[in-house]
C-alpha cells in the first residue's frame, strides 16, 4: 500500500498481481503469465514516489523477470533481464522516495549480486554490490555476501542508502558505489523491513523486535562528493518555454568543485543527466532540451562533485 493511496493494497499470487481499492473488501485480478515464474517469496511495492507505479515480481533470469505497472496494477509489463545473464529468486524489493522510474530488486544468492537497481523503469538493471564480475566470495565495495531483505533511501538524502541483511544493517553514502557497517546502536540481527515515518527509520528484525533510528541529519558540507545537494523539485511546465536551471556554487558549501549535473525527467520518461556550464562569478546554469508534446512535468536533482 501507499500513504497516498492507502485503501489501495495488492498481493502477488500464482496467476498474478491481485489490487483491491477498498483496503481489502474486494480484489481484482490482474494476470501476469509471461515471465512471472511464481514463487511463495514474491513481492509487490507501490513507487514511494508515483502511487501509480507499482512493482512486482519473484526474481530475475531463469524464466522470470521483475515487472513494472504504471497504472495503479491494472496491468503490467515485464523489465528487462540482469547483468551478465544474472539469474535469482528475490528476497526485497524496494522503490524511491522521488523517483518513480527507480527500483530495487533484492537476492540472497550466495556469489552473486545482491542488489540490482534500475533507473530507468526497468529497462536495464545494475549491479549496486559489487559481486557482478567479481571473484571469489568477497565483492568489490564492502557489500556482505550474506541475505539482503530490503533497502531505504534516504529522503532528503538520496546519495544515502541503508540495507537491511542477515547480519544487520549496511550503509551507503554515495548512492551505492561503497558499503560499510554502521554504528547507530542496532544489534547484529537480521533486518526484515524497513520504513521511513516522521523523521525515523523502523526497523522490523528477526526476534529482536522494533527498532527506530532517527534520520542521520544531512549537511550539505560534510557530504563525500558526488553529493546529491538540492531535494528533487517538481514543476508545472509550459512547453513551449525554455527550461532555465541555475544556480550559485557557494550554494554547496564547497571550495572547489568539479562539475555540477542536473538528472532530470518528464513525465514518466527515462532519467536524463546534463552538465551545468560555469559562469562569471561561481555560477552555473543549464538549459534543458524542449519537452515532448503533452509534457506536463518536471521533476530533477543536482548532483555537484568536487
Amino acid at each position: 500500500a501507499s500513504d497516498q493511496t492507502p485503501d489501495s493494497v495488492y498481493t502477488s499470487k500464482r496467476d498474478g498481481v491481485w489490487y483491491s481499492r477498498n483496503f481489502g473488501e474486494t480484489w481484482t485480478l490482474t494476470a501476469i503469465s509471461d515471465s512471472w515464474g511464481f514463487w511463495a517469496g514474491g513481492k509487490v511495492r507501490v513507487s514511494l514516489a508515483d502511487p501509480e507505479v507499482v512493482w512486482a515480481g519473484h526474481g530475475i533470469g531463469a524464466g522470470r523477470r521483475i515487472h513494472m505497472s504504471t497504472d495503479a496494477g491494472e496491468s503490467f509489463s515485464s523489465t528487462g533481464p540482469g547483468p551478465g545473464g544474472f539469474a535469482a529468486l528475490i528476497s526485497g524489493l524496494a522503490t524511491h522516495p522521488d523517483f518513480p522510474g527507480y527500483a530495487y530488486a533484492l537476492f540472497s544468492r550466495y556469489n552473486h549480486p545482491k542488489v540490482l537497481e534500475t533507473r530507468n523503469y526497468g529497462q536495464s538493471w545494475q549491479d549496486l554490490s559489487g559481486f557482478a564480475g567479481a571473484t571469489g566470495h568477497t565483492s568489490t565495495n564492502g557489500f556482505p555476501n550474506v541475505a539482503v531483505f530490503d533497502l531505504v533511501v534516504m529522503p532528503g538524502e538520496i546519495n544515502r542508502m541503508w540495507v537491511g541483511t542477515d547480519i544487520g544493517l549496511f550503509e551507503s553514502k554515495d548512492a551505492g558505489k561503497s558499503w560499510s557497517y554502521p554504528s547507530y546502536g542496532l544489534p547484529a540481527v537480521s533486518i526484515y523491513r524497513m520504513k521511513h515515518r516522521d523523521g525515523q527509520i523502523v526497523l522490523a528484525t528477526h526476534g529482536r523486535g522494533i527498532w527506530t533510528i532517527p534520520q542521520p541529519a544531512v549537511d550539505p558540507c560534510e557530504l563525500k562528493p558526488p553529493a546529491v545537494t538540492h531535494d528533487p523539485l517538481t514543476a508545472t511546465i509550459d512547453p513551449q518555454e525554455p527550461i532555465l536551471i541555475e544556480l550559485q556554487a557557494i550554494a554547496f558549501c564547497q571550495d572547489s568543485i568539479e562539475s555540477i549535473q542536473v538528472h532530470y525527467q518528464y513525465d514518466l520518461a527515462p532519467l536524463d543527466v546534463l552538465d551545468l556550464a560555469a559562469g562569471d562569478d561561481d555560477n552555473y546554469a543549464v538549459t534543458l532540451p524542449s519537452p515532448p508534446d503533452n509534457t506536463t512535468s518536471l521533476s530533477y536533482f543536482l548532483e555537484v562533485t568536487s
